[in-house]
């Protein structure tokens, strides 16, 4: 085949840019021409590889048939001028992408995160026309997918793909793609010649006086002594990441008088505050602060450090799955995780704490941070000792061919699928998948049904449905089944009725305004940069959350994390454009506090009537405390915005 890939390359940074650029190898290596079209040049100088020549050189590759040949569009500049100024990627890309489609004869387009490259490879497949595969990120469906202006230009991009890879298939079913054009992402690749316990460490001088001649980036105090245990850390710095409180716990070693280097191949747009937090730490003379270097030379970084730690918490993207930890296991290298990261993982279970890895439940708390730091640094040996257990466990790592030929597959699909005759049925998917498609949609069920049960109930539904995979109509017979099989039971009754709101969430209602939930109004916040005394502000909650109280629902069924066996509990929903189900355990005053968020209260308003609620004179900081705290968490999970001006009811027959 012939490809236009439009995708994260190098010199961009992450894990995705990797992925990509190993991707592309991949196919080309089993015989495909490839072409990559890539604004990866211009990515802005905090997230930048540092690439040598040699380096560059490896960004194209020609082996018998198969060809990887980089086509990146013209920089920005002053030819390019226009008012209000845009370096326009969207326009460049999908021209050169139709340029390259036409000129080589590419029989399909790939495009890997929806922003700027998914709506290029739309406009530029829909103009050669030829078929698009879409690949979405995190931050597309977790985020962007969520701003009311892009929200309605991804959903028709994703309607009229020819393919979605992705590894949740709901959200796009609801979008109305076809069950057939939705297809799992392929195997995770990592190179094993490039990440593994045989790989030489860094050279961190050397690496040092190269890495001056690229970038103003670099930090040295000065010659580095490998015999030194070694903290490090790599990928984009902030306090999300952790980043802040692995500073807090080094200087609370440096006080105690212990010994380490602190290793960081790190920038990001908080980069200058952890340089200061550096500084002001006192650890500045034993930080070593390098920019990014290729991800084919990470694995001797990880060789580098006594430890290396991944401490991301409190992410807002609630499903990202970072590789950092599968990398650094892979080199035999010991790994200090944040308990939310280890979470996400799938091979958790083979993980145990002080033997394979260590591990932080929450970084935040920097004494048990520094506790397991200083077990790295007073016995390195251990570390290393915790590192060749780690680097034993069953992480599943698939070969080059194997990542190649998962997307021939489904490229070649996408193109039989274009070629085949209007009207031909695609396969059904067996049964035991078509079960495990309602279990994901309706996870209340079986835990009041109990699992056989709700395999023959849904077995029984199925039988004679013409449906290649399960969707709205095929819960929605289950749910109906449900209820008469659990009808006179308080609980079941709970059970059903949490089950509606779980697919209300996940699919879309005629005239719902999912994707301007909060009207044509704007976020006081995000134009006040985000800083800002908020009890001038207005809270407005979104139309599309809503807050329910079941009788006879325990907590524990509504959330693993929960404990209590027994009812009530309240559930606020939040249905969202992504169509991904968002829901969380309130209490009633939070459930109360939101019923006031109606844009004609400011905060203060709202202290002052849950202080006079509480009664007590003493009450009042408590209650403003507590307001304070519940409209930021309902913030950050976007179930309400911030207004300067009192809402305006909406205008008649608007949303």
């Amino acid at each position: 085949m012939k490809l236009c890939l439009l995708i994260k390359y190098p010199p961009i940074q992450g894990g995705v840019s990797a992925q990509g650029y190993w991707m592309a190898r991949a196919l080309a290596e089993l015989g495909h021409e490839v072409h990559v079209v890539s604004n990866a040049d211009e990515v802005e100088p905090e997230y930048r590889i540092q690439l040598d020549p040699e380096d560059r050189a490896r960004l194209e590759w020609e082996g018998g048939p198969g060809r990887v040949v980089l086509h990146p569009p013209e920089a920005m500049s002053r030819k390019l001028s226009h008012i209000p100024q845009t370096n326009p990627f969207v326009s460049k890309l999908a021209g050169r992408a139709v340029d390259v489609i036409r000129r080589h004869g590419c029989e399909l387009v790939f495009a890997y995160y929806f922003e700027p490259n998914g709506v290029a490879g739309h406009l530029a497949a829909t103009w050669a026309g030829v078929p698009l595969v879409l690949r979405h990120a995190g931050s597309d469906l977790g985020r962007l997918m969520l701003q009311p202006d892009l929200a309605p230009t991804y959903t028709e991009i994703v309607r009229r793909a020819d393919g979605i890879v992705s590894g949740n298939r709901f959200p796009f079913l609801a979008m109305g793609v076809p069950a057939e054009a939705i297809y799992s992402v392929p195997p995770y690749y990592l190179p094993a010649e490039h990440f593994g316990p045989h790989v030489p460490p860094l050279d961190v001088d050397r690496a040092v006086a190269s890495l001056k001649r690229l970038s103003p980036a670099v930090i040295s105090p000065g010659p580095y002594d490998p015999a030194v245990p070694t903290v490090g850390i790599y990928g984009k710095v902030g306090e999300l990441k952790g980043s802040f409180d692995l500073v807090a716990a080094l200087s609370s070693l440096k006080r105690r008088g212990r010994a380490f280097n602190l290793l960081a191949l790190t920038q990001g747009r908080e980069s200058e505050p952890f340089r200061r937090a550096v500084v002001d730490a006192g650890i500045a003379d034993r930080t070593w602060i390098l920019p990014f270097i290729p991800h084919w030379r990470v694995g001797q970084l990880i060789r580098a450090c006594t430890a290396v730690c991944f401490l991301e918490r409190d992410f807002t993207i609630s499903f990202h799955a970072p590789s950092v930890p599968r990398e650094v296991l892979a080199c035999g290298t010991c790994l200090v995780l944040s308990g939310e990261i280890l979470e996400k993982q799938p091979w958790k279970d083979q993980m145990v704490d002080g033997e394979s890895f260590l591990l932080v439940p929450d970084p935040k708390d920097v004494d048990r941070l520094a506790a397991a730091l200083d077990r790295v640094v007073t016995d390195p040996e251990g570390a290393r000792a915790i590192g060749r257990r780690g680097e034993a466990i069953s992480v599943r790592r698939a070969s080059a061919e194997e990542l190649g030929r998962a997307y021939e597959q489904v490229f070649l699909d996408v193109l039989r699928r274009r070629a085949a005759a209007p009207g031909a049925p695609p396969p059904r998917a067996e049964l035991v998948e078509q079960v495990a498609d309602l279990r994901t949609m309706l996870p209340m069920l079986p835990k009041v049904l109990g699992d056989e049960p709700f395999a023959a109930l849904a077995a029984e539904v199925l039988a004679g449905r013409p449906a290649i995979r399960p969707g709205r109509a095929e819960a929605e017979a289950l749910l109906s089944a449900a209820a008469s099989a659990l009808a006179g039971s308080p609980l079941g009754e709970d059970a059903i009725a949490f089950s509606r709101h779980l697919l209300w969430m996940g699919w879309p209602v005629e005239g719902e305004p999912v994707a301007r939930p909060f009207g044509e109004h704007a976020d006081a916040l995000v134009l006040r940069g985000e800083r800002s005394d908020i009890l001038a502000l207005r809270p407005l909650r979104s139309a599309c959350a809503k807050v329910v109280r079941f009788e006879h629902l325990p907590e524990s069924h509504v959330s693993p994390r929960a404990t209590r066996q027994s009812g009530p509990s309240v559930v606020l929903f939040n249905k969202q454009a992504n169509f991904l189900g968002h829901y969380f355990l309130v209490n009633d005053r939070v459930g109360a506090l939101l019923d006031r968020c109606d844009g004609s209260a400011t905060v203060a308003d709202l202290c002052a009537a849950e202080a006079a609620a509480r009664g007590a004179r003493q009450a009042t900081e408590e209650a403003q405390r507590a307001v304070l705290g519940a409209l930021r968490r309902l913030y950050r999970s976007r179930v309400l915005l911030f207004l300067e001006a009192p809402a305006l009811p909406p205008a008649a027959g608007g949303a």
